[in-house]
C-alpha cells in the first residue's frame, strides 16, 4: 500500500493517515479507521478532514464487518 510506504518516509504526512483512514472505512473496520484519523489528529490537531471523518463514526455512518 502507497499510504504505509508513505508514512515510512515521512511519519508526519497528515494526508497519508487520513487516506488509511478512508481505505480502512471503505472496508467497513470502522476501529482502524479511527486509529489512522486519530493519528492525523495527533500531528495536525484541527484537520477538519479527520474530524469530520471520527464524527462519521462516531455517529454510526459505517458500521463493522462483523456484524
Amino acid at each position: 500500500m502507497h499510504y504505509i510506504r508513505s508514512l515510512e518516509l515521512d511519519e508526519g504526512n497528515v494526508d497519508a493517515y487520513i487516506c488509511l483512514g478512508g481505505v480502512f472505512e471503505s472496508m467497513k473496520m470502522p476501529e482502524k479507521a479511527e486509529k489512522y484519523y486519530r493519528m492525523a489528529l495527533e500531528r495536525d490537531p484541527g484537520n477538519s478532514r479527520a474530524v469530520d471523518a471520527l464524527k462519521k463514526i462516531k455517529a454510526g455512518g459505517i458500521s463493522s464487518r462483523r456484524q
